[in-house]
């Protein structure tokens, strides 16, 4: 409830639990609730008698949450202006009461049975299939509540970013995390961030738990991995559309998504700012810069058949320190390793992660 009034703040909404205190404030009412014994007849004669003079209501939901018979009193009342009613209380529908109106609408309920729906629910079984082989979230997953297809319009993209993030802080770390921060910023600021949060879980946990991470048990196995869990927000995502950082023990790491695959790019790592895509292979180093360093590192990885992909150098203002985040082909041993770490003088740190 909680998290439902922050959102509706957020959104400049105000929420309603009584019906009967809402339904005299709106000139159109629709209904998207199932069909329980709590909304059967939720709307009858006296919310009619309670609303606006000429109010519009629309029923695309399940047939008997509007009460058919007292609705069509007061449409023929003129106190009710129209009606749309796609579900009946029986159906097919062959006497409403309200076929008689010339302001009241009435459609077959036929669902997903269009050509064009039937092509999206193909679509849309064949890609959460895909997800779920990937180890990403599954929206409609039984033992999980379901994810509302805004909220997957808007995060959804960004879950296999962050449990590539939670994976790299796993890596780098070694060790499970006490704190996690999570960000959003700019077009997300005001997103749910609940699935991107289990995202990043669950990469944390694949190299130390079997955990099973999802939006609903998330804050549970935070808990019992002894995690703590901050989420925020920000306007700001500086210069990109937008962007999830996260912050684990003090060792940061942010993404933003690029292009029409939705690609995850790094834009920062330990605070150096990067833009570079990450493969199933890197090397990240941290030195003191020097000439020189990219070529021993050049000079190692060709020794040993390794094959440097793709790179990016980043400094910090005012510091000494250059970060190298460098994709790589090919099998980085721990002899190799050595040799690096052999070969650079004032060598900080060196990370060998593999997504």
């Amino acid at each position: 409830m909680h998290q439902r009034l922050a959102g509706a703040e957020q959104l400049g909404v105000t929420l309603y639990d009584d019906v009967d205190a809402l339904v005299p404030l709106a000139d159109f009412i629709t209904v998207h609730l199932p069909k329980t014994k709590e909304t059967i007849g939720m709307f009858g004669p006296d919310q009619y008698a309670r609303m606006k003079d000429g109010v519009i209501l629309v029923n695309a939901a399940r047939g008997g949450i509007f009460d058919e018979k007292s609705l069509a009193d007061f449409l023929a009342a003129g106190k009710i202006g129209a009606v749309g009613i796609d579900v009946h209380e029986s159906e097919p529908c062959t006497d409403s009461p309200l076929r008689e109106f010339d302001n009241a609408i009435l459609t077959p309920h036929i669902a997903a049975s269009t050509q064009e729906a039937q092509l999206r629910a193909g679509v849309q079984t064949a890609e959460y299939v895909a997800a779920g082989l990937e180890g990403s979230i599954v929206p409609t997953a039984l033992n999980m509540a379901p994810v509302p297809p805004e909220v997957m319009d808007a995060v959804g993209p960004y879950v296999p970013a962050c449990q590539m993030m939670g994976s790299m802080l796993a890596q780098i770390d070694g060790e499970i995390p006490q704190f996690l921060k999570l960000t959003t910023a700019g077009a997300l600021a005001h997103a749910d961030a609940s699935i991107l949060v289990a995202g990043t879980l669950k990469g944390i946990l694949s190299y130390q738990s079997t955990a099973t991470v999802t939006p609903v048990n998330a804050d549970a196995v935070a808990k019992r991995h002894g995690i703590k869990v901050e989420t925020l927000s920000s306007p700001d995502a500086g210069g990109y559309a937008s962007t999830v950082s996260v912050v684990a023990d003090g060792t940061e790491v942010a993404c933003t998504l690029a292009g029409e695959a939705q690609a995850a790019r790094l834009v920062s790592l330990f605070g150096y700012q990067l833009d570079i895509a990450p493969a199933g292979q890197s090397l990240v180093f941290e030195y003191v810069d020097a000439p020189g360093r990219v070529g021993t590192i050049g000079t190692i990885l060709g020794e040993a058949g390794i094959n440097i992909t793709t790179m990016q150098i980043a400094t910090l203002p005012g510091e000494q320190c250059a970060l190298v985040y460098m994709n790589v082909e090919g099998d980085v041993d721990d002899d190799v390793l050595s040799k690096l770490r052999a070969g650079l003088g004032d060598l900080k740190n060196l990370w060998y992660v593999k997504l």
